[in-house]
Order: structure tokens, then sequence, then C-alpha cells
């Protein structure tokens, strides 16, 4: 289901510590497969979950040329607070073809979106989200090499 072409891994002592997702125009990191729902979550669960998944996907934002997502965002409980996240950030933030990144983040990150934010991401918008789920709004932020 995904496409680990966008992916982006740091390893200490053989051990995943971190990684993020980062892609341009084209194509998700994640490739929905309705089959692959299916076989893992049942017939009912597997459709719902895939239609779930395009109905996001359709959703998401129109990149321009200049423009990245960011994606799973991600670190091990062990290497917490050892600025693995923020490395892994500004490693993209190196890629030469993208003058922009964005990242959706829920509201109740709070972790997350202080480092974002530490890092210069600015909010674009918030949109509310499925009643009682634990999040109130997902957030769309934005930060500039310019």
């Amino acid at each position: 289901m995904n496409s680990y072409e966008y992916f982006y891994v740091v390893v200490i002592d053989n051990e995943i510590a971190g990684m993020i997702a980062c892609m341009g125009r084209g194509p998700f990191c994640m490739d929905f497969k309705k089959k692959e729902f299916i076989t893992h979550l049942g017939i009912l669960k597997g459709l719902f979950t895939y239609f779930a998944f395009k109905k996001y996907t359709k959703k998401c934002l129109k990149l321009d040329e200049d423009t990245a997502m960011v994606e799973f965002v991600a670190t091990s409980t062990k290497y917490l607070r050892m600025g693995i996240a923020s490395m892994l950030m500004k490693h993209i933030f190196t890629f030469p073809e993208y003058k922009h990144f964005v990242l959706e983040v829920a509201d109740t990150n709070l972790n997350a979106l202080e480092l974002y934010k530490k890092l210069g991401y600015k909010e674009l918008y918030r949109k509310k989200f499925v009643p009682n789920s634990g999040i109130n709004y997902w957030i769309q932020m934005k930060y500039s090499k310019e």
C-alpha cells in the first residue's frame, strides 16, 4: 500500500529511529488498492475503509510544481526529544526542487504542532474533524524557504 520511494528513514544502532514521507505533484505516498483492503479487513470493513481513504485523498491539496506534501512524520518513542524529526524536516528542506512544504496535523497533536511552528511552519487553515473522534480540527500548515 505504501510507495516507499517517498520515505526517508533515520536508523540508529540498526533500529528505525524516525521517518518522514515527502512527495511533490503526482501520486500519494500511499497507493490505495481495493483488493488489499478487502483481503485484510473483510468485504464490508475493507470497502468502507477503501472508500473513506479515497474520499479523503480527493480532498487533499492540489500541489503546484514548487510544493511538496509532508506525511508520516514519526519518531520511535526510544528516540523522542533527540531532534530526529527536526533533522528529517531540515533534510527535506534541502531538496532543491521544492520551495514550499505543506502538511496536515491534528490539533490534539501538541508536540507536532510545537515542532512545526519552531521549524517555521505557518497555519493556513483549520478544518472541523469527525465529532467525538478525539480530534477537533485538522490543521494545514505551510513552510516556505523564501
